[in-house]
């Protein structure tokens, strides 16, 4: 048994994304969010001091202080995001850095990007505050990138001003990537959800499950897979096998882990798999969850997929254009 696979939990094996056939479907235009090319981000804690230059993100709820200038582009459920990405800078705010409270974040290649913790920040001239959404389609990349993955950040900041143990104000630590409450020493760190996002095929591997969120859970109708969150005490395989039972009343085998992607946007950690099916292939759908469900054969999927920051549509797509390689149990 591989290391790996008595980590994942994984009765069945790995089927790794090559390195050859993920290269391929980004030179076809298919990057993921993480996938920034040459430039390098760089999470690592160091103390820091702030720069004119600096870039500054501000963060609300599922807001962000930008310039999106130029065309958007469509998502795969027609909705328009993204444009062409700019970030204030310190000197933008006309006010020194003590002001607005600037915690160091991460940096991409050579340059460094700052949040500030002040309320109420004002936006300088030229920005606005707009959707997280629109990072999914925003140029550059590695902003773009950069800027979810420091909203990230800035939602475990923001969520953790105060103890949960003792309600006493905590503070930043000074070395490490730590909240610590100076009351009663509790610490917390960065929190991270595991997800898995399912790629159910049938017994022929012809076809394949797309699923659309119920309304209530995601208001746009494009077709995704079958995806949940890791519940307390599961291994992944564990998490595949329930996930695909509750929302389509399917049974799975031949759990196979592909490859994974951080998704600042909910603060996962997404790990996809593909199966079969074991039995029969009728659906009941969960409705609570789901819209529908429906197999569908690579000539009937809808192509291309024009949100390509997701390992969802990366793996629709690795399907639909022949390029998946998934050992027959």
């Amino acid at each position: 048994m591989f290391k790996g696979q008595r980590a994942l939990g994984l009765s069945h094996g790995i089927m790794r994304a090559d390195g050859p056939m993920l290269e391929k479907l980004r030179r076809e235009g298919l990057c993921m969010i993480q996938d920034i090319g040459q430039h390098r981000l760089s999470n690592h804690f160091v103390t820091k001091q702030p720069l004119a230059d600096s870039l500054v993100l501000c963060c609300r709820a599922m807001e962000f202080l930008a310039r999106l200038s130029g065309d958007k582009s469509r998502d795969n459920s027609g909705r328009l995001l993204g444009g062409s990405l700019s970030l204030p800078r310190v000197a933008d705010f006309g006010v020194g850095p003590g002001e607005l409270e600037l915690v160091y974040l991460l940096s991409v290649d050579d340059v460094d990007l700052f949040l500030a913790r002040a309320q109420d920040v004002p936006a300088p001239s030229g920005f606005s505050w707009e959707q997280l959404r629109d990072l999914r389609m925003a140029e550059p990349r590695w902003l773009a990138f950069a800027a979810a993955t420091g909203c990230q950040l800035a939602d475990w900041y923001r969520l953790n001003r105060f103890c949960g143990v003792c309600g006493h104000p905590t503070e930043l630590a000074l070395t490490s990537r730590e909240i610590v409450c100076p009351a009663c020493g509790n610490i917390i760190y960065p929190r991270i959800n595991p997800c898995v996002i399912v790629g159910v095929l049938d017994g022929s591997h012809d076809h394949l499950l797309l699923t659309r969120y119920a309304p209530l859970h995601h208001p746009f109708p494009n077709y995704a897979l079958v995806a949940g969150y890791t519940e307390i005490g599961e291994t992944l395989e564990q998490t595949v096998k329930r996930e695909v039972a509750e929302e389509v009343s399917l049974t799975v085998h031949n759990v196979r882990y592909w490859t994974d992607q951080p998704w600042p946007f909910s603060s996962a950690i997404l790990a996809g798999f593909w199966c079969e099916v074991t039995g029969s292939l009728d659906l009941s759908v969960d409705h609570s969850e789901l819209k529908d469900a429906v197999w569908m054969s690579r000539e009937e999927i809808p192509m291309p997929r024009k949100d390509s920051s997701t390992l969802t549509n990366a793996m629709i797509t690795a399907f639909a254009t022949g390029q998946l390689t998934y050992p027959r149990s």
